[in-house]
């Protein structure tokens, strides 16, 4: 097959993915497909997404294809990482050989037990926007990573952020449609002991004014059998 037909078939094969992407909000669903459709149009072994963190001056894992979750939450920093360099440059790069690599973060490595050797990531940004990176580890069959798979990774990293910016304003929007309700609900709680307390006192009241009522009488009475 010819380079064309094989950049014809990864361009198809992205949009398809981009379609099944932007026909989800579930941020879990999602980045599953984003790692699956990495791992696929490379033809890699895993990927991996990490996005920025609240913390200064690092990324955070949150998905990768063969960890069973195992890398969730592990910290990568921006100034001593290749992620991190992919980040804050907001270039692509390939790393034949991550050993060989002074900015290659071995704590990941050590801390699940997954063995990296080549690497190619790709920042996760749309426009002027950069949200995190993609990244693809060891190629299948011994190969390595090429333009085409860098030119690849890119265009589903694109439409990646989209999808996950997306998704996240989805959660934003639900998290405060949700506290809106909860606001709706303790308000017509406080409304309702509010109408309760008032018909108690009006109650009370009516109960007061009979009984002046029967006592203004009984006075009137005594009056009368007194003269």
């Amino acid at each position: 097959m010819s380079s064309i037909d094989t950049q014809l078939q990864r361009a198809k094969r992205i949009q398809e993915i981009s379609y099944d992407m932007t026909s989800t909000v579930s941020p879990e669903f999602l980045l599953k497909q984003i790692v699956e459709a990495a791992v696929e149009l490379t033809d890699s072994a895993s990927a991996g997404i990490l996005l920025s963190s609240d913390k200064d001056n690092e990324l955070s894992f949150i998905i990768a294809s063969d960890s069973a979750g195992a890398l969730t939450g592990i910290p990568v920093p921006i100034n001593h990482s290749i992620a991190g360099y992919v980040f804050d440059t907001g270039k692509p790069l390939i790393v034949p050989d991550v050993r060989l690599d002074l900015r290659y973060y071995g704590e990941v490595e050590r801390q699940i037990g997954i063995t990296a050797r080549s690497l190619l990531a790709v920042p996760l940004q749309f426009k002027s926007r950069r949200i995190g990176v993609l990244e693809v580890e060891n190629k299948r069959e011994g190969l390595q990573f090429d333009q085409e798979d860098v030119e690849t990774l890119i265009s589903l990293a694109a439409h990646a952020t989209v999808a996950i910016e997306n998704a996240q304003l989805y959660r934003q929007l639900e998290h405060h449609r949700d506290h809106l309700q909860e606001l709706v609900e303790e308000r017509t709680a406080e409304l309702q002991a509010a109408v309760s307390e008032a018909r108690l006192l009006n109650q009370q009241l009516e109960k007061g004014i009979e009984e002046r009522e029967i006592l203004i009488a009984d006075l009137e009475a005594f009056s009368h059998t007194v003269a």
